[in-house]
């Protein structure tokens, strides 16, 4: 039965990987951590809908939900035959028991039973999925197996002549065993993923999906029917559109190409190398990829032609197309909850980036690239809260206007040439004050206040006042807030009216300047 929320996105994802990258049942119950019979249900609702797929994602829940909430009437006839199968396999082993004889006594004494190509067809079935040992075609485009080798190699310092370890990349695709070899820095996730996308470059598409070991930059968390897949990997995978199906913990033969991958690229690799010396890990690299190119191309020796022949013959039309960007590798940054001022520090550079003001004391975490800060609300149901072009100057801030409350836009939005214009609503002696206010000060934000100072006295003591008592400060060149709110108080910017002391005119018993020199 469909739930809100997270079952229905759970049914749009297995509908999307059945109906887009055209997966089997068994393949999407692994991905999104269901049994095939659930897929295979959800699958005839939506054909039963006759819609295509850009209609079907246009439908919101509300109008889905009655179509999925409907359940699956019980198949006895299916669970009576299941029940036979233990005792039908049992019975071949005999001398003599063929699948008919015992079809003709299941179906003996039962009113509603299976044809016998049918009974044929559902033992089989029933028999391939027991058996572990069983022979497994790949189709081209289907899987991609990667992993890191066991073995690691070395790059050297040329000053000091040090040694540093290096980890080793493998990717094999399932039909054609293409292959692709990188060194790199460590198995960490950026490491990992980055290796995954070169990968996919140089195979030039994606498969439908990608099956790795159970390694931590890839893996969360391990288990049989519903691992975890890390974060940025499941990101890396949206991305190019395919789906990771991680190898069942100790079962070899789920990854038995990409095991038998490695052990030839020692062959062909580790050991033509191993008196080589290189001292940086593109110059590794490049020698890597040579021996690469060898290696698929070389024949095969129980079949026809080479990995790359049958890359290129089977295989490079049915990978899908890149898209026109590659996957950036996102670092997380959590534990984090928004400060009073509602701005999030990013550790690395030490900046500072606005959230919205609202989400105050609430939990959030960041995700970074090279060029991009995304800042998300709630882990358990991700809500992106703000996007940030990054900036690497410390101890900066990166504000949005429309993050900060409206009294907090209001000042952020003030500069000299404003209030100069909201002086000059009030007259123009009151507009030289606020512009040689705004002169003198040390700091633009001392200017700010004195000036708000200024204008506000207008609610007071009207404009009209207010501008006789700038003109007043104006002919005795006082330009404060102070001076101008003196004025006002003692009533004396009449004052200001009368003629400003003039110089003493020239007369022969003054003595001037030069009298003095």
């Amino acid at each position: 039965m469909a739930k809100k929320g997270k079952t229905m996105r759970q049914i749009r994802e297995m509908l999307r990987l059945c109906v887009c990258n055209k997966m089997k049942d068994r393949e999407v119950a692994r991905a999104i951590r269901t049994s095939h019979r659930t897929v295979g249900l959800n699958l005839h609702k939506y054909l039963s809908l006759g819609l295509t797929w850009e209609e079907f994602e246009k439908k919101s829940d509300a109008e889905l939900e009655p179509v999925f909430k409907k359940k699956r009437p019980v198949d006895t006839r299916r669970q009576d035959l299941e029940a036979q199968f233990t005792y039908i396999e049992r019975e071949l082993v005999k001398t003599g028991v063929t699948l008919f004889t015992l079809w003709e006594e299941y179906r003996s004494g039962r009113l509603f039973s299976y044809e016998y190509s049918q009974f044929c067809k559902h033992f089989q079935n029933w028999q391939a999925v027991r058996d572990v040992r069983m022979h497994f075609e790949h189709k081209a485009g289907d899987k991609l197996f990667v992993d890191f080798t066991g073995d690691k190699l070395q790059i050297t310092d040329r000053e000091t002549g040090s040694v540093t370890a290096v980890d080793v990349f493998v990717a094999a695709l399932g039909c054609s065993q293409m292959a692709y070899i990188e060194a790199v820095p460590s198995q960490k996730a950026c490491d990992w993923i980055m290796a995954n996308s070169n990968a996919l470059e140089y195979f030039g598409g994606s498969p439908a999906a990608i099956v790795p070991d159970n390694l931590r930059s890839g893996v969360t968390k391990s288990d049989r029917y519903e691992p975890e897949i890390n974060r940025n990997y499941a990101d890396f995978a949206r991305h190019y559109g395919l789906v990771i199906l991680p190898a069942r913990v100790r079962k070899y033969r789920d990854k038995a190409l990409v095991e038998n991958t490695v052990r030839t690229i020692y062959q062909r690799v580790f050991a033509k190398i191993r008196n080589e010396v290189f001292y940086s890990i593109d110059e590794l690299n490049e020698r890597i990829w040579e021996l690469l190119e060898e290696h698929n191309g070389k024949g095969f020796q129980q079949k026809d032609g080479s990995r790359r022949s049958r890359f290129e013959e089977l295989e490079r039309s049915a990978l899908k197309p890149l898209p026109s960007r590659r996957f950036e590798y996102r670092e997380q940054q959590s534990g984090m909850t928004v400060p009073y001022d509602y701005h999030v520090k990013l550790k690395e550079d030490k900046h500072f980036y606005s959230v919205p003001w609202r989400y105050h004391r609430q939990p959030i975490y960041m995700l970074y690239t090279a060029t991009d800060v995304e800042i998300y609300l709630n882990k358990a149901d991700p809500e992106r809260i703000a996007l940030h072009r990054r900036d690497r100057r410390k101890w900066g801030y990166t504000t949005v206007p429309e993050h900060m409350p409206s009294h907090h836009r209001f000042v952020a939005e003030w500069s000299a040439e404003r209030f100069v214009r909201w002086a000059a609503e009030t007259g123009p002696w009151t507009k030289e004050v606020v512009e040689k206010i705004m002169a003198q000060c040390g700091h633009p934000e001392q200017g700010f206040h004195m000036s708000m100072g200024v204008i506000n006295l207008a609610k007071k003591f009207g404009k009209e006042r207010l501008e006789m008592a700038c003109k007043r400060a104006v002919m005795f060149k006082v330009y404060r807030y102070k001076a101008v709110r003196n004025i006002l108080e003692k009533g004396i910017e009449r004052e200001g009216e009368e003629e400003a002391p003039r110089p003493l005119s020239e007369h022969e018993n003054i003595r001037g300047p030069s009298y003095y020199n």
